[in-house]
């Protein structure tokens, strides 16, 4: 049973690598497009209303959110493998 056990961790350790490697190559076309979208909006301007602060900040928070997502996503996936759910 302990090999299952370990053949099961490694294969999740290894999806888990390939998922975060693409993930991380997938991180300066967010850039790009938080850049683009930030420029669209006039982030860099004083007189934004409330609206166009928040919706900035949300923008500048995302390349962040996507890692978390992504992270929180194989550690669930290799602990569902793991326990057998």
């Amino acid at each position: 049973m302990k090999g299952k056990f370990g053949q099961t961790m490694l294969v999740g350790l290894m999806i888990f690598t390939m998922t975060f490697i693409a993930s991380v190559m997938l991180m300066p076309v967010l850039f790009d497009i938080v850049d683009l979208s930030r420029s669209d909006l006039g982030c860099e301007l004083d007189n934004l209303t409330t609206g166009n602060a928040s919706t900035c900040v949300a923008i500048d928070i995302f390349p962040a959110f996507f890692l978390g997502v992504v992270i929180a996503a194989g550690a669930g996936f290799i602990t569902s493998r793991i326990t057998g759910g």
